[in-house]
């Protein structure tokens, strides 16, 4: 296969070019200095793009893999321009290339879909109802990808650490050096994800071929952000001391949904089941 990856140097994008490079398939990583995908000419140019950057990748493009997005979720509440232009129009513009090329379309969406308020996880046909411009955004790029035709995949993923960008195991490493004691909320749930994991999963489902969709691909198991930031000071044997708080309490700029656990039973359904979330966090420490 020859694949391109979008966003080669960002948290997922870096741990895809891992992965994947593994394997026997054609890469050609791009970053933002390459290609700007809110760009139609861009956008239509992909192809030269990667011959120039790869020599080698003479064959036709068979899958491109979207890890480019704008993922700063309280900023996106002021800067809508640029979620909106990045996370749906963007996507859109891939989504259309891709159907007239016939090129496989892998990419990835979050949790933030939905509003929260299903007691249960939710699953892949569940109704959206984003609550935040970050949601939104999200949303619009799944939609268009859907409406072009294109043979892709949508991956809903949440709560990535990873080795590269901002996450909040970072966050509690820092605030460990200045604080002393903090507060996490207890009432928003979800699953946190190792973006390793992620990529790993990814690479068998192409292995596979499993059937176009979309697909929660997330750890079986969720908790909550008090939860897991325990699990981090512990794993750590840091001195933090975390205390409890709730979302009224500790205001945002963007609304959370408070349930943002996703059902991954239809991936486990092709034998794709991530680790237990506790388990991938003491790996990705310890391969840190």
């Amino acid at each position: 296969m020859n694949i391109v990856i979008l966003g080669s140097n960002g948290m997922i994008g870096t741990d895809m070019m891992d992965v994947l490079s593994k394997g026997t398939h054609t890469l050609t990583g791009l970053t933002l200095d390459d290609i700007d995908i809110t760009n139609k000419k861009d956008v239509n140019n992909l192809k030269s793009i990667v011959s120039q950057k790869n020599n080698s990748a003479s064959h036709p493009i068979n899958i491109i893999i979207n890890c480019a997005a704008y993922t700063q979720v309280d900023l996106c509440e002021t800067n809508k321009e640029t979620a909106f232009s990045v996370n749906g129009i963007g996507v859109g513009l891939l989504a259309q290339f891709c159907k007239t090329n016939d090129i496989t379309l892998i990419h990835f969406s979050t949790d933030y879909i939905f509003d929260g308020e299903k007691t249960e996880p939710y699953i892949e046909t569940d109704q959206t109802n984003p609550i935040s411009v970050y949601g939104e955004s999200k949303l619009m790029g799944d939609k268009l990808i859907e409406s072009s035709g294109c043979k892709h995949y949508i991956f809903r993923i949440q709560w990535v650490f990873g080795e590269h960008g901002n996450h909040f195991v970072k966050t509690i490493q820092t605030l460990n050096k200045t604080k002393s004691e903090i507060s996490v909320v207890n009432d928003q749930w979800g699953c946190p994800s190792w973006s390793y994991n992620i990529c790993e999963c990814v690479l068998k489902i192409i292995n596979q071929a499993i059937p176009f969709g979309t697909y929660h691909l997330t750890h079986p198991e969720g908790t909550n952000w008090f939860e897991f930031a325990k699990q981090i000071v512990k794993s750590l044997n840091l001195s933090l001391k975390i205390q409890a708080t709730d979302s009224d309490t500790f205001k945002r700029p963007a609304s959370r949904p408070l349930n943002g656990r996703l059902n991954a039973g239809k991936l486990g359904a092709y034998d794709i089941v991530m680790n237990d979330w506790t388990l991938s966090l003491n790996q990705f420490l310890n391969n840190k």
